[in-house]
């Protein structure tokens, strides 16, 4: 159903000039991207996944936000470049009084998906007792969920993520 919405909502836009960008919405997210349409909606469904099963694994309470969750795809690492709070950053979470956002450099769309599986943990996080636990275990948390592989009912989780050095 979401996966169907989506792409109804993202065939009906046209070739995009460079630089330009489009809006998806889901159950749970407003996603504004410089991807193409067929990306952004690879991404959104993979979120919407993604979120479901991040709850079930860490037993995470979904948190009531009241507030909509946008994320935002930049398209190239220079359209990320000037919002980013760190260099070495590839996506990071902001919680606000009006909205919380995920940001997410999409130009590489594997590393991608796992910068924007990392930061939606982030935001499950605010539910429950989850905030006041050590800064290194939600970290932990975090990189171990974002390198889910989703395929049909299942899961495969643990795989170093991208960018991570591995120990020999």
């Amino acid at each position: 159903a979401v996966s169907a919405a989506l792409l109804a909502a993202c065939s009906t836009i046209p070739m995009r000039p460079r630089g330009e960008w489009l809006s998806a919405r889901t159950p749970r997210f407003e996603i504004a991207s410089g991807l193409s349409p067929r990306e952004t909606l690879a991404l959104a469904s993979r979120l919407e996944r993604f979120h479901a099963l991040a709850l079930a694994f860490a037993e995470l309470e979904a948190p009531e936000l009241g507030v909509p969750t946008r994320v935002v795809l930049f398209p190239h690492t220079r359209n990320f470049a000037a919002l980013r709070p760190r260099r070495e950053l590839r996506g990071f979470f902001r919680s606000t009084a009006h909205a919380n956002y995920l940001a997410v450099d999409a130009g590489d769309p594997r590393a991608s998906l796992q910068i924007a599986q990392h930061e939606l943990v982030h935001l499950l996080q605010l539910g429950g007792d989850r905030e006041s636990e050590p800064a290194w275990f939600r970290e932990g948390l975090a990189d171990l969920l974002s390198t889910a592989e989703l395929a049909g009912d299942e899961a495969e989780l643990g795989a170093a993520p991208d960018g991570h050095q591995r120990l020999a």
